[in-house]
C-alpha cells in the first residue's frame, strides 16, 4: 500500500483539486441513470408511451424513436442536474479554496498526496443552522488511488479538526446512489440521521434520495 499522507491545502492545488471535485461528481451520472432503469415505474411510463404512439401511427419507427427519445430526455435531465450542482461549486465555494476555507480558524480543506501527487481532497465548515456542528464537503479520491484508505484517512482528519475546535458532531450529505461513499462513512462510525427527497422534477421517476449522516463526537 502506497504512503498517503493529509495536509492543508495550497493554491498551487488549485487545478488538480478542482479536477478531482468535477471528476468525483461527474462519475454519480451512470450510477444515477442505472438506479433509474431498475425503477418499475421508470418502465411503466416509457411502455404506456411508445404504446401510446404506436396506437395513434401505427408506426413502429416513430415507437422506437420515441423510446430514444425518452430515454435521452431522462438522460440529459439527470446530466443538468450533476452539471448544475457542481457548476454551483465552482462559482461559490470551490471558486476561491483559500478564501472560503483558510482564512478562519474553524473551516479548512485538506488533500491526500502520494509521492507528492493530489490524490484525494475533503473540506470542512460549520453548520449554518448549528455553529456547533461541522460540515464535512467535496470528499473525493481519485479513481486510480481507491480501495487504499484514503477516503478514510480524509474523514478521520475531519473528525480530529472538530474535536479539537470543540465541535460536538460533524455531519454530511449523501446520496443514495453512492454506494462506495455510503460504505465508507458507515465504517468511519457516522450514523443515519435523515433521507429526503430532492425536489427537482425527475425525482418521482429515479427514486434518487439525499442521506444525511452525523458522527457526534465524544466529549
Amino acid at each position: 500500500m502506497a504512503n498517503v499522507s493529509i495536509r492543508k491545502y495550497k493554491n498551487s492545488d488549485y487545478e488538480t483539486v478542482n479536477f478531482l471535485f468535477v471528476e468525483g461528481t461527474k462519475e454519480h451520472l451512470p450510477a444515477a441513470c442505472w438506479n433509474t432503469l431498475k425503477k418499475p415505474r421508470f418502465y411503466f411510463i416509457i411502455i404506456v408511451a411508445c404504446a401510446s404512439i404506436f396506437m395513434c401511427t401505427s408506426s413502429y419507427v416513430l415507437s422506437l424513436t420515441s423510446l430514444v427519445a425518452l430515454l435521452a430526455v431522462g438522460w440529459y435531465g439527470l446530466y443538468l442536474e450533476f452539471h448544475g450542482y457542481a457548476s454551483r461549486c465552482q462559482r461559490e465555494d470551490m471558486l476561491d479554496i483559500e478564501n472560503s476555507y483558510m482564512m478562519s480558524d474553524n473551516t479548512c480543506f485538506w488533500v491526500a498526496e502520494i509521492d507528492r501527487k493530489v490524490v484525494g481532497i475533503v473540506g470542512a465548515k460549520p453548520l449554518k443552522e448549528a455553529d456547533d456542528e461541522l460540515f464535512l464537503l467535496h470528499l473525493s479520491v481519485a479513481r486510480d488511488c481507491r480501495q487504499q484508505r484514503i477516503g478514510t484517512k480524509l474523514c478521520q482528519t475531519v473528525i480530529d479538526f472538530a474535536r479539537q475546535r470543540g465541535f460536538k458532531a460533524v455531519c454530511l450529505e449523501t446520496a443514495n446512489i453512492q454506494d462506495a461513499a455510503i460504505k465508507l462513512y458507515e465504517a468511519v462510525g457516522f450514523k443515519k440521521s435523515l433521507v429526503a427527497i430532492p425536489p427537482f422534477l425527475l425525482n418521482q421517476y429515479t427514486s434518487f434520495t439525499v442521506i444525511y449522516y452525523r458522527y457526534d463526537i465524544k466529549s
